[in-house]
């Protein structure tokens, strides 16, 4: 995949439309891909499908942090390397025991750490490759909310928007672990401190935070329906929000509901955190930015 990856960075502008096509399949297959686990639910009690996926996803997850840990021996700097990993995988364990409303959930992660790779290929930036991998699970929530399950009364998935993002960053770093210091994925600008102050997706994301907390503050982004019905505004719920922080449901689980806010603070965070692998990274190189980062 690595290999792939290499080959598809030297064509920034064709992995975009990889990505692009990528993204586009995931978001219009949603309804497709979730009959087998509709399926299964229907021949099984919640329970015991939570536990069956569970009993899945938990093994594979541990092989895939074993074999990126035995991929560490050889790099340059294993203790971030490990860093970014256990940060990861901790982020995807707390996700999974406070955000996931059935377990099958956790198909987020591999799909979108494949797109998180895709990025990264195109960008050559870490934190752009965060930064884009955003607003391609906002389209795909809004795909769900707006249209796929526009007759239900659902609210726009916060909690799946954090899933994705996370999931990303288990593809940057499958990246930052196992691509060589001399490879095409670790050219990057050489590390200097000062250049954190230049670095886009920080200034990208802030602004585009402040941009989404105006629209919330002003009224055209709303949680609920306007009494005024402003033909612009956009409505996150179609009924009405949780009155708890944890969320039971009638098989057991409980979760917590994100909220426009938290998700904006989550994001943001999520973005400056994966930004500083940029400033970090073994490699050395004068490769120019991608398209994405000029």
């Amino acid at each position: 995949m690595l290999r792939l990856l290499e080959r598809l960075s030297s064509r920034p502008r064709t992995t975009c439309a990889v990505a692009v096509a990528y993204l586009l399949a995931v978001t219009v297959s949603h309804d497709w891909m979730q009959q087998p686990a509709y399926w299964a639910q229907g021949e099984l009690s919640h329970e015991r499908w939570n536990n069956l996926v569970t009993a899945v996803a938990a093994p594979m997850l541990i092989a895939f942090c074993v074999w990126l840990v035995i991929k560490l021996r050889s790099h340059a700097r294993p203790f971030l390397a490990i860093g970014y990993l256990v940060l990861t995988v901790a982020l995807a364990v707390v996700s999974f025991r406070t955000l996931l409303v059935m377990n099958i959930e956790v198909v987020h992660f591999p799909q979108y750490a494949v797109l998180g790779g895709l990025a990264f290929a195109a960008t050559g930036r870490y934190g752009s490759s965060m930064l884009w991998c955003t607003p391609g699970a906002m389209v795909d929530e809004g795909y769900q909310y707006f249209y796929l399950y526009a007759g239900r009364g659902i609210h726009y998935d916060f909690n799946d928007v954090v899933l994705d993002s996370i999931g990303a960053g288990f593809g940057l770093v499958l990246v930052f672990i196992c691509a060589t210091p001399a490879s095409r994925l670790n050219a990057g600008m050489p590390c200097r401190p000062m250049s954190i102050l230049k670095c886009q997706s920080l200034w990208t994301s802030g602004a585009l935070a402040a941009f989404s907390l105006s629209l919330y503050l002003t009224g055209f982004l709303r949680l609920l329906p306007d009494p005024q019905h402003r033909p612009l505004a956009i409505v996150l719920r179609r009924g009405g929000p949780s009155t708890m922080f944890w969320t039971p449901t009638t098989w057991g689980k409980t979760y917590h509901e994100l909220q426009p806010l938290e998700w904006l603070f989550i994001t943001v965070v999520l973005v400056v955190v994966y930004s500083m692998m940029d400033f970090i990274r073994p490699g050395q190189g004068a490769r120019g930015h991608g398209p994405l980062d000029e």
